[in-house]
């Protein structure tokens, strides 16, 4: 299993966690690693599902991201997107 599938796992099973359930999540390599080397569109994919604004969906998911030490420099931008960097450690 690759780095990233195993991450997308630990990510799927947060989100899970916060009452959205979602089948897949994809990460996908940031095209602006100026905010993180990663990046999260699941948001807006969730709000459709659940019609709640995916910025509200995305603030809930990078709370969660935040205080999970593997998990650096969080952030939203966007309607929506969230970039992670991974700590150095993980």
């Amino acid at each position: 299993m690759s780095f990233i599938t195993i991450i997308e796992q630990e990510i799927k099973e947060i989100i899970n966690k916060l009452g959205y359930e979602i089948d897949d999540v994809v990460l996908s390599v940031s095209n602006r690693p100026d905010l993180g080397e990663y990046q999260l569109n699941d948001a807006m994919k969730l709000a459709k599902k659940h019609s709640v604004n995916p910025r509200e969906i995305a603030t809930k998911i990078a709370e969660k991201l935040s205080q999970d030490p593997r998990f650096t420099n969080v952030n939203i931008a966007g309607a929506g997107f969230i970039n992670i960097s991974i700590s150095d450690d993980y």
